[in-house]
């Protein structure tokens, strides 16, 4: 192990407070030194110092193909390469699949033409991607939900809106990048509820406000919806972005119109029946006395006012039938007629 320990004392002192893995390999292709975060980010052993570099055959990982073919190029021509988000899966201490950023660099010797070693830099760089793929997945589902949504900068500016807002209110991403989205404000939501929007969006405990309004697309056309915003803080607290999603409320309002006017009908048929119940009695006491008065005299003149007062008692008693159909009316259904049998 004369090459270990040829490796220069304070170089390896200072290879060895690195924050990033460091291996070196020598001429020949021997794998002479390893810091302990080279170790401790791929969980290998000291067991592979001593090794020629070229044993190693990973499909994947610190020592795949072009890894192997960088460390000779890097011995033979002394040229360096860059490998970034490496992904590698270690055996040890616990099995996990990483991310690494990788280096290879020629190491040359003072005196001698050609490298002396070739030194591999590796850092392990897997929070880095996850967090990468973490805001992409983010980016996926504001991009594909079918609620209008936008992101703003700190300021108030819009820097994107998905597909569903242009979609919603008629302007296009480039229309909106760069303005307010107040573009989209109605002059039917009072000034208000923006400036209480605005101190619950800038209050420190809160940073978070929802609320109905009213949206105006490009051709004037209002709707009604349930805007929520909520301020993007980083690390440190401070306010870095504001994202917003609009629920239209559209359909809802129109539902709910129509439930109304539903239960305004009900009540009404209620109050009908309620009515007719109460005409419907005395009509009928009327037109018996009406009836025992037409048996007992023969007089033409009465019995011709009895035959005025009954058919103004009938004319009444069917338009109580008719607030007694009104009360008991069912919704329309669709059946199967025979076009021959109509009108026969």
């Amino acid at each position: 192990m004369s090459d270990v320990a040829s490796v220069d004392s304070e170089v390896r002192t200072v290879l060895e407070a690195m924050r990033v893995g460091v291996l070196l390999v020598d001429a020949p292709g021997t794998i002479v030194w390893a810091n302990s975060m080279y170790f401790e980010t791929t969980g290998r052993t000291p067991e592979l110092l001593g090794r020629d570099y070229r044993e190693f055959r990973d499909e994947e990982g610190t020592w795949s193909r072009p890894i192997r073919d960088a460390v000779g190029s890097a011995l033979r021509d002394g040229r360096s390469s860059a490998f970034p988000s490496v992904r590698t899966r270690y055996p040890s201490p616990s099995p996990r699949a990483t991310h690494v950023d990788i280096d290879v660099r020629a190491v040359r010797a003072e005196g001698l033409g050609r490298p002396a070693r070739a030194m591999v830099l590796l850092q392990d760089v897997t929070d880095r991607v996850t967090e990468g793929r973490r805001a992409s997945l983010f980016y996926e589902a504001f991009r594909s939900s079918t609620n209008p949504m936008q992101l703003t900068d700190a300021s108030g500016i819009m820097i994107d809106v998905n597909p569903a807002f242009e979609k919603n209110y008629g302007y296009s991403r480039q229309e909106c990048i760069g303005r307010r989205p107040n573009l989209v404000r109605s002059r039917h939501t009072p000034p208000e509820i923006y400036d209480r929007m605005w101190v619950d969006l800038t209050d420190p405990s809160k940073g978070f406000w929802s609320g109905e309004i009213f949206n105006r697309d490009r051709h004037g056309h209002e709707r009604p919806v349930l805007l929520t915003i909520t301020a993007v803080r980083a690390i440190g607290g401070e306010t870095t972005n504001y994202l917003g999603v609009a629920v239209d409320l559209t359909e809802q309002r129109s539902w709910e119109l129509r439930s109304a006017h539903a239960d305004k009908l009900a009540s009404l048929g209620q109050l009908a029946a309620g009515v007719a119940h109460e005409i419907n009695t005395p009509l009928a006491n009327v037109m018996l006395v009406a009836e025992s008065l037409r048996r007992r005299t023969s007089d033409p003149w009465v019995h011709s006012r009895l035959s005025t007062m009954t058919e103004q008692i009938d004319a009444a008693a069917r338009i109580v039938r008719g607030l007694l159909d009104f009360a008991r009316r069912e919704e329309p259904h669709v059946t199967e007629v025979d076009l021959r049998t109509v009108g026969h």
